[in-house]
């Protein structure tokens, strides 16, 4: 398998990820990867709780493959 070219990666590296929102407060553990044609989903495990996110920059700020993290734009409701 070739290696991604700089700033991407390959969904496998970030399963796992912590997942933290730009106020710096953890969120949960992503745990799935939806990849659909027009949009992908991150899952995100907290407990018993679940969310998805859209993997668009919009939501997705920054994914650290050093420090294992993810930080996501959390609109009102997304956490409901």
């Amino acid at each position: 398998m070739k290696p991604p070219g700089e700033g991407t990666y390959y969904p496998f590296q970030i399963l796992g990820f912590d997942v933290w929102s730009e106020e710096n407060e953890l969120i949960g553990k992503l745990t799935e990867i939806y990849l659909n044609p027009n949009q992908s989903l991150y899952e995100i495990k907290s407990g018993k709780k679940e969310y998805l996110v859209p993997a668009t920059k919009n939501f997705i700020k920054k994914i650290d493959l050093v420090e294992k993290k993810i930080v996501i734009h959390l609109i009102e409701g997304m956490l409901d």
